[in-house]
């Protein structure tokens, strides 16, 4: 009877749990189903980010009468290279990878990049763009977030422009690989940063991948914005600044203004370059010039002279020229490191002079004075006149000619 008893318990117990459960499942799938339908707009309604679908996105970013929207592709570099999306000027697309935001450094760059802007996150399905909200969000961004639903893949779905190219982060690390193989092709790293930065020091980097320098000040001045593209048509440039914030600025500047050539961001930048044990340098004064031209001479006449000198840094040059007479000092340039100039220069009056000619590079540094010495014994012109005189006085001398020949051209 007990047995019986236990065994009708355990029955019931059974039953009700397998009812309970039953129950709970039935329960629980409509509260799925009913969270799936209703979860754009609770997410809509969250204070800290909103939820966008492709359409609403798309209608955000080709619209600036509703504000500027930012979309930031959170992709890998690869993705982003190979296709994304395709909005106008102000509101194209800039790229931050996940990996990027999730380191410390970088993470605050990304912050002060955009802090009080509205951006528009993406990826290619939306898995990779939610987290990166929640990262923002977790670190109190300080602007308005919305994630893109479907990402990449829904925009494509949906018919909406796309584009390729752009521009691609690369680790110091692989800038090093880069700028230090010209077997991958010729690749150009440009310090965004200020002159004073700069003199203090930059990246070192071996000829002909060796840095050059264009402040982001020049690059938001329309006129040397476009010397720039002219400049670097077509070429691969690795633009570099402080820390990674001037250098995706100066990015965007130039994929806003359709720059010919492909661009790599180095988001660590200098700071990034040292700390990787990679090796830097100041600016470095030019070499001393060299002169070459005719040493030996005659007052009066016109003489060609040559002057070179190189710069460490391959900076602009100036030349300071001192022809050791009363012409006073000329400064001649702008000239490229290793260019040669060439100069006319006469001395009036017989003598001995040093010419001396020293170079600046735009900065100030000065090279060490380079000289040549010049003997100018006779005055060839002013002896010429005198002899034609004395023809003209005593025409009889044109009878002798051997005399002639010797008072003329000894």
């Amino acid at each position: 009877m007990k047995k019986n008893i236990i065994k009708k318990c355990l029955v019931l117990n059974i039953t009700v749990l397998m009812l309970g459960l039953i129950f709970g499942s039935a329960v629980n799938a409509t509260n799925v189903q009913y969270k799936s339908e209703c979860d754009l707009l609770f997410e809509k309604l969250n204070d800290d980010y909103t939820n966008l679908t492709v359409e609403e996105a798309r209608d955000l970013l080709s619209d600036t009468g509703n504000g500027i929207q930012i979309p930031i592709d959170v992709r890998t570099n690869q993705e982003w290279a190979v296709v994304r999306i395709d909005t106008p000027i102000p509101e194209n697309p800039r790229h931050f990878c996940l990996n990027l935001l999730q380191n410390k450094t970088m993470l605050q760059q990304f912050m002060t990049l955009y802090d009080g802007m509205e951006i528009v996150l993406y990826c290619g399905l939306g898995g990779r763009s939610f987290i990166a909200t929640n990262i923002l969000i977790d670190n109190e961004f300080n602007g308005t977030i919305y994630n893109m639903l479907g990402g990449m893949s829904a925009w494509v779905d949906a018919g909406l422009p796309t584009m390729s190219g752009g521009h691609t982060n690369i680790t110091v690390e692989e800038a090093w690989d880069l700028l230090t193989d010209t077997a991958n092709g010729i690749q150009i790293p440009i310090d965004v940063r200020t002159d004073g930065e700069w003199i203090d020091w930059h990246i070192d980097t071996p000829s002909p991948e060796n840095p050059k320098h264009h402040c982001l000040n020049d690059l938001q001045d329309e006129i040397k914005l476009q010397e720039f593209l002219e400049l670097y048509e077509g070429m691969e440039i690795i633009l570099t600044c402080h820390s990674g914030a001037r250098s995706i600025i100066a990015t965007n500047i130039l994929i806003d203004n359709e720059f010919n050539g492909t661009i790599y961001n180095m988001p660590g930048g200098i700071t990034g370059w040292d700390a990787a044990g990679y090796p830097t340098v100041p600016n470095r004064a030019p070499d001393k010039p060299t002169i070459t031209g005719e040493t030996d001479g005659t007052a009066g006449e016109v003489y060609s002279y040559t002057f070179v000198a190189a710069d460490p840094d391959f900076d602009i040059l100036y030349y300071c020229i001192n022809w050791s007479d009363d012409t006073g000092e000329v400064v001649v340039g702008p000239y490229e490191s290793g260019e040669e100039i060439i100069l006319d220069h006469s001395w009036d009056e017989e003598g001995n002079y040093i010419i001396r000619a020293k170079a600046t590079d735009r900065y100030g540094n000065e090279s060490e004075w380079g000289t040549l010495e010049v003997n100018m014994p006779r005055n060839k012109i002013v002896t010429h006149n005198l002899l034609s005189g004395l023809l003209e006085r005593f025409p009889l001398l044109e009878r002798f000619p051997l005399l002639e020949r010797l008072l003329f051209y000894s």
